[in-house]
């Protein structure tokens, strides 16, 4: 890459830094911009056709890739030329409705409790009774859980929010078993020296507690079932939406699919 994209580059991450996003979306959307400028050799994509950025859009992998390099360009746009008219013209594909894998409750406290090692146990734990995402999981620090309220707050989620969710006593109960044992410093979940947990540690405990059972699961499974069990509990909306950090309430329509809707059935009215 020349200088002048070099530059291009840097003072985007710098305008997004300074406008508030998270270092995962500077990283992700600075990867996708220096990718197109190297695949058209230019620094400058007001040059770049509509038509061009279509077709490079088209031969990514995935829909996600694809909506994730159409936000970068339109961030880059928008901070970098005041100007979005070009990539608003493309055309994004189309959502795919998907309804996400659920657990009941009985199996999910099943593969808990089956768990040996404490931290892996109080790791399943809290991803499943707060509800958050696996890269909120390993900044939690110690004084962000408040036993008072019995709340947890998540600082600086996704979009570089921050929000409280449930730390039930139950919960609570369990850190305290676990606090006792590990004996954390900082974070809740350290590794070697005291640093953070590793994101990816996290999916392979999960992914590991569910396989010994026949399951398939990764930490977003335990927000998933959080999510589905509180509904059949008949908890608001409102508090599951600001619990879980969603910008809008119609994110959790896909989960009314999932709510169980009775255990009778008419096959039970009939006489053998």
């Amino acid at each position: 890459m020349d200088d002048e994209r070099q530059g291009k580059i840097e003072l985007f991450s710098q305008k997004m830094r300074a406008t508030g996003y998270s270092s995962r979306t500077i990283s992700t959307y600075s990867a996708f911009v220096r990718s197109v400028m190297d695949s058209f050799g230019t620094s400058r994509l007001l040059r770049v056709s509509s038509d061009k950025i279509y077709a490079y859009s088209s031969e990514l992998k995935s829909d996600s890739s694809r909506h994730q390099l159409l936000n970068a360009l339109k961030c880059y746009f928008r901070l970098m030329e005041n100007n979005t008219t070009k990539i608003n013209k493309i055309e994004r594909p189309k959502k795919k409705e998907s309804i996400p894998m659920v657990y009941s409750i009985a199996q999910v406290q099943r593969v808990i409790k089956s768990v040996k090692n404490i931290k892996h146990r109080t790791i399943l734990s809290v991803l499943y009774g707060t509800g958050i995402r696996r890269e909120e999981l390993i900044n939690i620090e110690l004084s962000h859980i408040n036993r008072s309220r019995e709340a947890l707050r998540v600082v600086e989620g996704k979009g570089n929010k921050t929000r409280e969710t449930v730390c039930s006593k139950t919960l609570i109960a369990q850190l305290d078993t676990y606090w006792k044992v590990c004996r954390p410093k900082k974070y809740l979940f350290e590794g070697v020296g005291g640093e953070r947990y590793s994101a990816e540690s996290v999916y392979n405990v999960v992914k590991r507690a569910f396989a010994n059972h026949g399951l398939k699961a990764s930490p977003h499974t335990l927000r998933h079932c959080f999510t589905t069990h509180l509904l059949e509990a008949d908890v608001s909306t409102r508090k599951i939406q600001k619990m879980l950090g969603h910008k809008r309430i119609t994110t959790l329509e896909v989960y009314s699919k999932l709510v169980k809707i009775g255990s009778l059935s008419p096959l039970d009215l009939i006489s053998y």
